[in-house]
């Protein structure tokens, strides 16, 4: 997700995600992939992950935009997500959790998240604050057989590079 509105429009992420599309192609994998993602997409995209992906199978995740933590629960945000408060993000973002939802429901047996969200978090502002928003991604403790990768430590904010492609994807 690059396209944001305004001040919240990010360089890289559409770069970086088509980077690794290549890449997780050119190594076989079946790549579902999709562009500055909408809210009213996130369902349909969650039911084709969730029709492809069979017991035993590779799960790989890759996301690059912005990330939003509330109450230590992570979530990625929608292009057109219109946030007046902490209350909105849920319902237009992708929750961290609906992911790991969705891994356990597949069963599938490894599974990659890689995370390049960890920027700062552009509705933390005078007119969205909250005390239970902070900057960065909250850890998470993934179940069995998966490893989540961050751009950054917990709560830490990535640095987006001086290239085509972010730093955490440049090195991936």
């Amino acid at each position: 997700n690059s396209n944001y509105p305004n001040q919240w429009k990010l360089k890289n992420p559409i770069n970086d995600s088509r980077a690794m599309q290549s890449k997780l192609t050119s190594l076989g994998f079946n790549v579902i992939y999709r562009e500055d993602l909408k809210t009213a997409q996130i369902g349909s995209l969650l039911d084709e992950v969730s029709k492809k992906v069979t017991p035993g199978s590779a799960f790989v995740f890759y996301y690059a935009g912005h990330g939003v933590q509330i109450r230590n629960e992570n979530f990625l945000p929608t292009v057109d997500a219109s946030i007046a408060s902490q209350f909105d993000i849920p319902t237009q973002s992708i929750s961290l959790n609906r992911i790991l939802d969705l891994i356990g429901d597949t069963k599938s047996t490894l599974n990659l998240l890689m995370l390049d969200a960890c920027r700062n978090n552009p509705w933390v502002s005078t007119t969205v604050s909250s005390r239970s928003m902070t900057m960065g991604l909250a850890k998470v403790e993934p179940p069995r057989g998966t490893l989540i990768s961050y751009a950054t430590r917990p709560g830490g904010v990535a640095d987006d590079g001086n290239t085509s492609n972010g730093l955490y994807t440049q090195f991936l």
